[in-house]
């Protein structure tokens, strides 16, 4: 695939909310995984800011726990965090373990072999409303082009993230998108707990589980979560197992109930 197909193909999957398997959740993966394709970086991630403040990590290229690790101390401090907090591309090419700025998250990617972070701000309506975050092995910094490419590509991942509608779509505001993105990570990532806990596996294991699961039944990720927490579905029907022959039912299962039973 040559370059300007390649570059084609990125902004059609990051833009698309008419097809039935798109949600908030799959284009953000999407343009997680496309910032990595770009810009060849080793990993990369979402993290939204919720009305309630704070950021939320909601999508990776790597389930790796060495990549979560990072991400979650992202959320607290590094380049995603000051980039949602300016407004501003925050740029660590050759990033220090002891990086005074942002110590707690220069500490946990030299443990994870990282030696370069990025952070990209997602925005609408001119307002900060999350980040993507890059990570490098090598200290040397990212080209100036790849990294202005994943911009346009966040802004395009961003407009398709407001126009999404499950019913179709609409004018709406984009925090409650924000807020729906939030909820069904937060099904998700409970969900793939209980799975993981009833197979002796591990949570990314769960998540793989879901969303297997929800392609084989043509639903959404955050339906099978809501349908598990609901107790709607048996982890073993999902999972596979002893309890495998158990049906259930994903009918109601939106991401807004499965959000009660995430945090209920």
């Amino acid at each position: 695939m040559d370059r300007e197909q390649q570059l084609a193909d990125a902004f059609v999957s990051v833009s698309d909310t008419l097809a039935d398997d798109v949600d908030p959740l799959v284009l953000l993966e999407r343009l997680a995984r496309q910032a990595v394709a770009l810009t060849g970086a080793e990993a990369a991630g979402v993290l939204l800011a919720p009305a309630r403040g704070g950021l939320r990590p909601l999508a990776v290229c790597d389930d790796g726990p060495e990549v979560a690790r990072v991400l979650r101390a992202q959320a607290a401090e590094g380049p995603v965090a000051e980039c949602v907090r300016t407004g501003l591309r925050a740029d660590a090419p050759g990033l220090a373990a002891d990086d005074p700025r942002w110590p707690g998250f220069a500490r946990a990617a030299h443990e994870a072999g990282f030696r370069g972070a990025y952070g990209l701000p997602l925005e609408a309506a001119g307002r900060p409303v999350g980040g993507v975050g890059l990570l490098t092995a090598a200290p040397e910094a990212l080209p100036e082009r790849e990294l202005g490419l994943v911009r346009a590509l966040s802004r395009a991942a961003v407009a398709a993230l407001v126009r999404w509608r499950p019913d179709g779509p609409r004018p709406h505001d984009v925090l409650t998108q924000v807020h729906s993105a939030v909820a069904a990570r937060a099904a998700i990532d409970t969900a793939a707990g209980m799975l993981a806990e009833y197979g002796g596996t591990s949570p990314a294991e769960g998540v793989a589980a879901l969303y297997t699961y929800g392609a084989r039944r043509g639903v959404r990720p955050a339906v099978v979560a809501g349908a598990l927490l609901r107790r709607a579905l048996s982890p073993g029907t999902v999972a596979g197992g002893p309890g495998a022959a158990t049906g259930g039912d994903l009918g109601g299962a939106d991401p807004a109930g499965a959000r009660e039973g995430a945090v209920g």
